[in-house]
C-alpha cells in the first residue's frame, strides 16, 4: 500500500514538472499594442501614454523592471499581474531639447514570461521649435582688458507667437551686462562681460514671455576669461 503510495505521488510530481516545462503554469505576457505615435507637438510638451499588458497564463506575470533609455523619460508600471487580468506601464516623456527633431524612445520591460523575458515599447513623435534663437548659447572668450561680447537673435514663429515682457540673470550682476532690443518682428538680445579678472563663469539670461507655452526662454552663458600678457619687443611675452 505504502509503495503504491509512494509510486502515485511521484507520478503527480513528475506530472506537475511536465506541466511546469510545457508553460501550463507559466505567465504569458500579451500586449496587443507595443508602439505609440503622436501628433507633432511644441517642445517642452510632456507626452504621456500608456502601454496595456494582458496576462493570458496561469500563474501571476511580474513586470520586474522597466528601462527607458534616458532621463527625459520615466515610466510606472503594475508589479505583479494575475492571471487572466491587465496591466499598464505609463510611460511618461519631456520633449524639451527636441526641438525640429523626432522624439523617439524604447521602453524594454523585462518579466518573469519564459517565452518573453523581454519586451519592446515604441513612443515617436515630431517635436517643433517654439522659437528661433540664433545661436542657442552664448560663449564669451577673451582677455582680461579686451571688449569680450555677444549677439543672439530670438525671432518668435508664427505659430507660436509671443512677448518677451522680462529679462533677467541670476547672480551674474558683477560678471556680465546685457540689453535686450526688439527689432521687428524679433528680439536682439546683446551679452557683455564685465569680470576683469582671469576665470570662468557660467550662468544664463532668463526671458520671460506672455505665452503659456513656454513662459521663459533661457539663454545659457559660458565664459572663459584668460590674462592679458604683454610682449617684449620682438614679440613674446
Amino acid at each position: 500500500m505504502k509503495r503504491k503510495m509512494f509510486i502515485c505521488a511521484c507520478l503527480f510530481l513528475c506530472l506537475g514538472i511536465i506541466r511546469q516545462a510545457l508553460g501550463d503554469d507559466a505567465p504569458v505576457a500579451v500586449a496587443k499594442i507595443s508602439q505609440f505615435q503622436f501628433e507633432p507637438v511644441v517642445e517642452g510638451t510632456v507626452i504621456t501614454h500608456d502601454f496595456h499588458i494582458e496576462n493570458t497564463g496561469n500563474a501571476p506575470l511580474k513586470i520586474e523592471r522597466v528601462k527607458t533609455g534616458c532621463g527625459c523619460t520615466t515610466a510606472d508600471y503594475t508589479k505583479e499581474i494575475a492571471p487572466g487580468a491587465n496591466g499598464v506601464i505609463s510611460i511618461r516623456g519631456n520633449t524639451m531639447g527636441y526641438a525640429g527633431r523626432d522624439f523617439y524612445k524604447t521602453i524594454a520591460a523585462y518579466t518573469n514570461d519564459p517565452n518573453h523575458p523581454q519586451m519592446e515599447f515604441y513612443i515617436r513623435g515630431k517635436v517643433e521649435p517654439f522659437v528661433l534663437v540664433e545661436p542657442n548659447r552664448i560663449y564669451l572668450s577673451g582677455k582680461v582688458g579686451e571688449e569680450i561680447k555677444s549677439h543672439v537673435t530670438i525671432t518668435p514663429l508664427k505659430k507660436y507667437p509671443f512677448n518677451i515682457i522680462e529679462s533677467y540673470t541670476r547672480n551674474l550682476d558683477k560678471k556680465l551686462s546685457f540689453t535686450l532690443t526688439r527689432q521687428e518682428d524679433k528680439y536682439l538680445l546683446t551679452v557683455k562681460n564685465l569680470m576683469q579678472t582671469e576665470g570662468r563663469y557660467q550662468g544664463a539670461v532668463y526671458l520671460k514671455t506672455d505665452s503659456t507655452l513656454k513662459p521663459v526662454i533661457t539663454i545659457y552663458i559660458t565664459a572663459m576669461i584668460s590674462q592679458y600678457q604683454k610682449t617684449g619687443g620682438d614679440g613674446r611675452p
